[in-house]
């Protein structure tokens, strides 16, 4: 039978503490890409590059 593990308060508290440093130094390291223009903007800039290299190695062959 499954059994979930549960934590106590304190491991939930330093979890949660953990995971607020984290994404805290991802905001720092990443100002842009922190933001949700930034993420979009990122994701097109690979879909089109990816799409252009297609082309190209369509032609190509």
């Amino acid at each position: 039978m499954f059994c979930p593990v549960t934590r106590s308060r304190e491991e939930r508290h330093q979890l949660l503490d953990e995971i607020q440093k984290d994404h805290d130094r991802f905001v720092n390291e990443h100002p842009f890409l922190s933001t949700f223009f930034g993420t979009v903007s990122v994701l097109a800039q690979l879909a089109f590059w990816i799409i252009g290299l297609f082309i190209v190695v369509l032609f190509l062959f």
